[in-house]
């Protein structure tokens, strides 16, 4: 299963530069909202025995999610770089509620979901 991060804030930052300030506000309010139901729903589907995977367009950057084997009330995130055609551990993450997930999920690049 796949799901699409929204990153559409250009297009609003044009409105709010064109005197659109509410109808900016209220993009940006619906492009957060729509991310934020999306994290949730990768954060359900973790606990509930998925792993997760982002990479970038032009492959050089991965980040695999799934539920942390030292903590069982969190999800580990985990970041890696590309470099000289081997992947490198660049850091690692835990995440113990959707909001935190959020912030390591990469707009613009769908998540790919598959059982564990």
């Amino acid at each position: 299963m796949r799901m699409y991060l929204k990153a559409e804030y250009r297009a609003a930052i044009n409105l709010f530069r064109k005197g659109g300030s509410k109808e900016a506000i209220a993009a940006i309010d619906a492009i957060n909202a729509y991310n934020a139901d999306i994290s949730r729903r990768v954060y359900n589907s973790i606990k509930e025995g998925f792993g997760a995977y982002q990479t970038t367009a032009h492959g050089a950057r991965m980040i695999i999610i799934h539920q942390s084997s030292r903590r069982p009330d969190a999800i580990q995130i985990s970041h890696f770089n590309k470099i000289n055609g081997e992947w490198i551990a660049f850091s690692h993450g835990e995440a113990t509620s959707p909001e935190e997930l959020k912030n390591h999920l990469m707009p613009g690049r769908y998540v790919n979901l598959r059982r564990v």
